[in-house]
């Protein structure tokens, strides 16, 4: 509740959430100006997955309504996503895209809304026709992959599909040739083929096989989860060095059970 009262206060009026500067301390008096895709994208997922939706009325229910709303005015008639710097209009970097689009998608899960539904529908569409041989990299328009942005993607599809948008089995089956290329026997999953294996990517790719239909008490899929396990422990206690670790570990431990 401290978490969400803490983003609702730092929430641009335009309904976006961007860089929190020092001069926003006290958002009562000096209210945060713009936003980007991520940290809106972000921020929204926060207020949804704790049950807040623009359909449904509560304390937060305005605030997420405005995420969701400028989200989707940044999806254009070709489903890409831009993002406006300095009055100049670019379009976003795979992470921002997946971010925005599976925060639109849980929206859409939540809010039976023609418009959204629309946008998600465009959104989807674009991420599948990008797809690569195997998945996705950083700038739009690469055949590279890399189990980083793979894993946002995979997740902004699969919540689209959930939330009723159909998603083409095939972008799924590329991803699992992926992981057959970046995954050890000894439950390691490497960032980009041939690339180092680290503790991040050990719980993507656990994660990313798991969710795309893999047993998790395979052998690799065992080894993997004690990886997950230990990497945790050894961070018990001390300073979080790597958010996105510790999102990827929730995850895939949550799928292991």
């Amino acid at each position: 509740t401290g978490g969400l009262e803490w983003l609702a206060r730092h929430q641009s009026r335009d309904g976006s959430w961007g860089v929190i500067s020092e001069k926003h301390k006290d958002p009562a008096r000096a209210r945060p100006t713009g936003g980007d895709l991520a940290r809106t994208g972000m921020a929204t997922l926060c207020f949804l997955c704790a049950d807040h939706s623009p359909s449904k009325p509560g304390p937060y229910q305005k605030v997420v309504k405005g995420g969701v709303e400028w989200l989707l005015k940044r999806v254009d008639r070709l489903g890409r996503l831009a993002k406006v710097r300095k009055g100049r209009t670019r379009w976003a970097y795979d992470y921002e895209h997946a971010i925005a689009t599976l925060a639109l998608s849980e929206a859409l899960s939540r809010w039976e809304d023609p418009t959204l539904k629309a946008g998600v529908e465009r959104a989807v569409s674009y991420i599948v026709a990008d797809q690569g041989v195997y998945g996705w990299r950083y700038g739009f328009g690469t055949s590279d992959t890399d189990t980083s942005v793979t894993s946002w993607m995979v997740l902004a599809l699969k919540s689209a599909e959930n939330a009723g948008i159909e998603v083409s089995p095939d972008a799924f089956a590329r991803v699992r040739n992926w992981l057959k290329v970046v995954t050890g026997k000894d439950g390691t999953t490497s960032y980009v083929k041939g690339g180092h294996r680290t503790p991040a990517m050990n719980a993507s790719g656990l994660f990313l096989r798991i969710m795309l239909g893999e047993s998790p008490t395979t052998p690799t899929n065992r080894r993997g989860a004690a990886l997950v396990a230990q990497s945790q422990l050894s961070i018990q206690g001390g300073t979080i060095q790597n958010l996105y670790h510790i999102y990827y570990a929730a995850l895939a431990m949550y799928q292991v059970g």
